[in-house]
């Protein structure tokens, strides 16, 4: 045996970055599902020696969006950067990459994104940038599961995509190569009718404020009474506070804002899915929508800082503020002594 001198990912929790590894080659540790549940502080927490040791027990509900972490450990004598791709495939197809080379799993801020190992120093213990989101996750087939696959690469790519065709060469790949980590997982069923969901990135302007700002996450569903509306948030917000909605009954066609209030920096970008649940299997009306509209909770001094006061002023005609919001993306209303400015709307519509 001899240590694996790159950054790597363990097969299995007994392994300890020596090849060739033996034991389970399925169990990787070092892919971390989170299911629908993000973790906060994910970067520090799984980066732990306490963490290190020990695994995930969930796996990942169909229908939703499911939050996945990847990490490493440097197994070199010098400083590295790398990334990291991850991919799912059914078991019965595992032995045959071709089949799931195009099954990416993004990250929360591009869909076929790659998370970063930054400047992993010898020996450190890293975990990817971003977390990974499998939205809208699906179900095996009957008598399969689903196998998560990362892979560790460069800039040059000196990890390429492998050359496989047998369940004895996956084997050999992963137990040689720990620049490829391979868990199987159980996939649940929601419990719930999920009739529609939508996601979209939450994103703050750089240039917005120089600290902090509140803002509220608003759903304001239309015609859409006796169903159930939720969302969930792939980081929390810049005071480590999760920004989500549970499944929350929807009890009248038009008036209802439902949300949660938030503290996001300049800069913040995140991933959010919103769910629409049909538990009552009503029909959907037409022209029904459940719009996700996040504003900033703000005060003239912001709404000077950032050139948007004249917008909240009585004197501002109706078709210019239109106008000033379909050119700019922002529209406000008052609320008591402070106003909401709305930074966009995002909507799922039956029509």
């Amino acid at each position: 045996m001899s240590n694996f001198e790159k950054a790597f990912m363990r097969p299995n929790l007994t392994n300890i970055g020596t090849v060739p590894a033996t034991g389970t080659l399925s169990s990787c540790p070092d892919i971390w599902v989170s299911g629908t549940s993000p973790l906060a502080d994910y970067q520090t927490v799984l980066a732990s020696e306490e963490k290190y040791a020990t695994e995930c027990s969930g796996g990942v509900t169909a229908g939703m969006s499911n939050y996945i972490y990847v990490r490493a450990k440097n197994g070199g004598a010098e400083s590295i950067t790398r990334n990291v791709s991850l991919y799912y495939a059914q078991s019965d197809a595992i032995q045959w990459p071709s089949l799931w080379k195009d099954n990416r799993i993004g990250t929360d801020i591009s869909p076929s994104g790659k998370g970063m190992l930054k400047n992993m120093a010898p020996g450190e213990i890293k975990v990817c940038d971003r977390p990974f989101v499998w939205t809208n996750t699906p179900k095996p087939d009957n008598g399969t599961h689903f196998c998560l696959i990362a892979q560790i690469n460069d800039d040059a790519n000196s990890n390429p995509f492998p050359e496989v065709s047998s369940s004895l060469d996956m084997a050999d790949l992963v137990a040689n190569n720990l620049q490829w980590g391979w868990r199987n997982i159980q996939t649940f069923d929601c419990g719930s009718k999920i009739e529609s969901s939508y996601t979209i990135n939450l994103t703050v302007p750089a240039d917005i404020s120089d600290d902090i700002c509140e803002f509220s996450c608003e759903i304001a569903p239309e015609k859409l009474s006796g169903f159930q509306v939720g969302f969930s948030c792939s980081q929390p917000d810049s005071k480590g506070n999760p920004i989500f909605l549970d499944k929350t009954n929807i009890v009248q066609d038009s008036g209802q804002i439902l949300g949660c209030r938030c503290f996001l920096k300049p800069g913040y970008n995140a991933l959010v899915t919103v769910y629409l649940y049909n538990d009552n299997k009503k029909s959907v009306p037409k022209g029904a929508s459940f719009p996700f509209e996040p504003f900033l909770v703000t005060t003239n001094q912001i709404l000077k800082k950032t050139g948007l006061l004249h917008l909240s002023t009585p004197e501002t005609q109706f078709r210019e503020r239109m106008l000033l919001a379909r050119d700019n993306e922002y529209s406000v209303s008052n609320w008591g002594m402070r106003a909401l400015v709305k930074m966009g709307s995002y909507t799922g519509l039956f029509v």
